[in-house]
């Protein structure tokens, strides 16, 4: 498999794991839905989910309080 084809295959992956959590909602994510389709964002869009981070906010799991305090720094 070559590297285009390797990254296509990832973004699909990616897509399809952002349709299930808030930030994919809000972008409005759907299966089949190619990255052109998406609109281009910025810091006031992900602005909210990061500054009281919650499970289903993002693609995986905010297991521990270590992982929600990187997320509370990476702010600003």
């Amino acid at each position: 498999m070559d590297r285009q084809t390797k990254s296509q295959v990832a973004l699909h992956k990616k897509l399809n794991a952002s349709e299930g959590c808030a930030i994919g909602r809000k972008l409005s994510v759907e299966p089949g839905k190619g990255i052109q389709n998406l609109p281009l964002t910025g810091y006031r869009l992900y602005e909210p989910f990061t500054k009281s981070p919650r499970e289903g906010y993002f693609m995986y799991p905010i297991r521990d309080k270590a992982v929600k305090q990187i997320l509370n720094t990476k702010q600003g």
